[in-house]
């Protein structure tokens, strides 16, 4: 990892201290930062750390080094529910994690309600899981329906859009066996932005059906496999004033060079998650990341996560934008760049 830096002059204090946290990762990057102030707005008082104690500085202003680092973990941690709602329909009989936690003769059942039809029934499943954030979600569901051909939807909680998907990754529909009482097995995986299916530690899941006449759900396995995520790089932002500050990364009015080798270089604020930057099979579709608030004597982190299909070196220019709270206009702008090799 490369990291340059340079100062500008400061005209009203914002005093961002920027500290550089190093954890497991999948690849060797560069970081090459540099600073502008756009409209009467200093410039953030920059220092990169080593370690998250961070007191040990490493990296200070017109310096530069590389860091490399092993690859990512393979083995997902595994997870049951440990808690459900009965969305709609009575509840029958069953325990979590108890009734689905292995594929067996124990169900976690569901009995359909409607006057009319037809009959509906939907269970949440709710998972403890690590606060770390994922890579990737595979969820895994074994259940069946005491009657033939019942109409099925299984979803994962969209925590950034408060609300469970109708489409994507964390969203599937199928029709149940023709013959009543088969055990099915359907998979979800998510990779794509798989932090907004998660927060504070739950993940949610959702299995809904409906069909004709009164019927029975029976959930016999809902086990979930999380990957945690491992930055490959992340800084850690902290706004040292007692003032509130928006910030976001932009790269729209930047050149990008030899992208085509990426697989996925994604770049967020962390804890909520704000994807910033992203670049996807050689294309940069997320050129600027929505507004962050960065709060009196708030810290954020930047995560970085990069993947490539060959070697050989991409870069990838942006600004750090940092706005007075209520202005669009005036900001000062700190230029990262991103040398991914």
């Amino acid at each position: 990892m490369n990291i340059l830096g340079r100062s500008g002059t400061s005209i009203t204090a914002i005093c961002l201290l920027l500290v550089f946290l190093l954890e497991p990762a999948c690849a060797a990057k560069y970081y090459s930062p540099d600073l502008r102030s756009s409209s009467l707005v200093s410039a953030p008082s920059v220092i990169f750390q080593a370690g998250n104690a961070a007191s040990n500085t490493i990296f200070t202003n017109s310096t530069s080094a590389r860091v490399t680092t092993p690859a990512l973990p393979t083995s997902p941690a595994l997870y049951f529910p440990t808690s459900y709602n009965i969305v709609t329909g009575t509840y029958s009989s069953g325990t979590v994690p108890g009734s689905v936690n292995a594929t067996d003769s124990n169900y976690f059942i569901t009995g359909s309600v409607g006057a009319v039809n037809p009959q509906n029934a939907a269970t949440e499943f709710i998972f403890s899981v690590t606060t770390a954030g994922p890579v990737q979600l595979n969820l895994t569901i074994v259940q069946q329906y005491d009657k033939s051909s019942a109409s099925v939807t299984i979803q994962i909680f969209n925590y950034t859009g408060n609300a469970y998907p109708t489409s994507g990754q964390g969203y599937s529909t199928y029709t149940s066996s023709g013959t009543a009482g088969t055990d099915e097995t359907q998979q979800l995986t998510v990779t794509s932005n798989p932090q907004f299916y998660t927060s504070a530690g739950q993940v949610k899941v959702k299995i809904s059906a409906s069909r004709n006449a009164s019927w029975n759900q029976k959930a016999n396995l809902v086990r979930l496999h999380y990957y945690h995520a491992v930055y490959d790089y992340v800084l850690k932002i902290v706004n040292q004033q007692a003032t509130a500050y928006n910030i976001k990364l932009d790269t729209s009015t930047l050149s990008q060079t030899n992208i085509g080798r990426i697989s996925n270089f994604t770049a967020w604020f962390h804890n909520p998650a704000s994807t910033q930057l992203q670049a996807l099979s050689g294309s940069l579709p997320t050129q600027t990341g929505p507004t962050y608030t960065l709060g009196a004597s708030a810290t954020v982190f930047l995560a970085v996560r990069l993947t490539t299909t060959s070697s050989g070196l991409s870069t990838i220019d942006s600004y750090l934008r940092i706005y007075p709270t209520g202005s669009t206009t005036t900001h000062t702008d700190y230029r990262l760049t991103f040398n991914l090799n």
